[in-house]
């Protein structure tokens, strides 16, 4: 069964295609995650382009769920579902630019930190818990996100 869309202001966040390897074998697009808030703006925005993410309510980040991505780092990709809307591809995120959050031998979550936005990704914050949170900031002309009409439901992945 296909996961269910929800407007652009509630985008799905398939979890392990977001940003890190789970450790579970759940595919990612079986867990989809409704976000608070979305908002995306791409270079062509009078205010300049933009990008946050943020979910408070994440089950599916449940502790011991996620390896660490400093290991193998990350990625994020942005994906407008209807026809025209706008997509990032595949935006890698380095390992080196992660960090444990709480004891480095038990983290409790991971933040990632790029002050030079080199893919348009500035910082994301992922904690497990229970429930677990996600927060993912940036917007440069490097994430290229084309907003060319009203978009329809955006899956963050």
């Amino acid at each position: 069964m296909p996961p269910t869309r929800y407007p652009t202001l509630l985008a799905l966040l398939p979890l392990a295609a977001v940003l890190l390897a789970t450790a579970g074998a759940v595919p990612a697009a079986d867990r989809p995650i409704p976000a608070d808030r979305v908002l995306i703006r791409d270079v062509n925005h009078p205010q300049g382009p933009k990008l946050r993410f943020a979910a408070s309510t994440v089950p599916a980040l449940a502790p011991g769920t996620l390896d660490d991505p400093r290991v193998s780092g990350g990625r994020l990709e942005v994906v407008g579902t209807g026809d025209g809307d706008g997509a990032t591809g595949v935006v890698p995120l380095q390992p080196r630019l992660w960090s444990p959050l709480g004891p480095p031998d038990a983290p409790t979550g991971y933040e990632y930190v790029d002050r030079d936005r080199g893919a348009g990704v500035k910082h994301i914050v992922v904690r497990t818990g229970t429930p677990g949170s996600l927060v993912v900031a940036g917007g440069t002309a490097a994430l290229p996100y084309l907003v060319n009409q009203a978009q329809s439901a955006i899956d963050v992945r």
